[in-house]
């Protein structure tokens, strides 16, 4: 099937401040909007179906981005923003890939949670509409992208640990019911 492009991808020069959408702004998308926040982008509009999260989420950025819009349906989000550069996506995993494609198809670039898709006709066609649309993706996997894990990863790979074979691994998971 074809690719519908309804704008080109814009690319902002370094240092240049980016417009964003949130899709999802409970939970990890609380957490992805406010480092994003944080780092100084534009937050021009907020997408949650729970009306509580979105309220919260747009008293978060209130004091830098007082206009950020809300919505609570991702559609209506995308069919009224018109400015977007980026777009992150932190919904339930059943829509990263439906919210994502949408978005790339008006243009924008896309930060979307794992996992990126659920199906290999998803991820097929996200790869897609990403090339035919020109734009950036990421899956957000923040574990494996901070200081120590790459630390880690030297130390193992530097053969100083001599020849491993066994791991054992502990974790917190799940820190709230699942």
């Amino acid at each position: 099937s074809s690719v519908t492009i309804a704008r080109p991808a814009r690319y902002r020069k370094t240092g240049d401040r980016l417009n964003m959408a949130f899709i999802g702004s409970g939970g990890r998308g609380g957490s992805n909007l406010k480092e994003f926040y944080e780092l100084g982008e534009q937050i021009v509009a907020l997408c949650d179906v729970d009306r509580g999260r979105l309220a919260h989420s747009a008293n978060v950025v209130k004091e830098r981005c007082p206009e950020a819009r809300t919505y609570q349906d991702f559609r209506e989000l995308l069919s009224r923003e018109k400015d977007l550069d980026a777009v992150v996506v932190s919904t339930p995993d059943h829509m990263h890939a439906t919210a994502a494609i949408a978005a790339m198809e008006l243009g924008c670039h896309v930060y979307v949670e794992k996992p990126l898709v659920r199906t290999v006709w998803e991820a097929r066609r996200f790869e897609k509409v990403a090339k035919a649309c020109g734009v950036m993706t990421q899956m957000g996997n923040n574990g494996n992208g901070s200081d120590h894990q790459r630390r880690n990863i030297e130390i193992v790979q530097s053969g100083v640990l001599g020849d491993i074979s066994e791991i054992h691994v502990s974790t917190d998971r799940p820190i709230w019911p699942q």
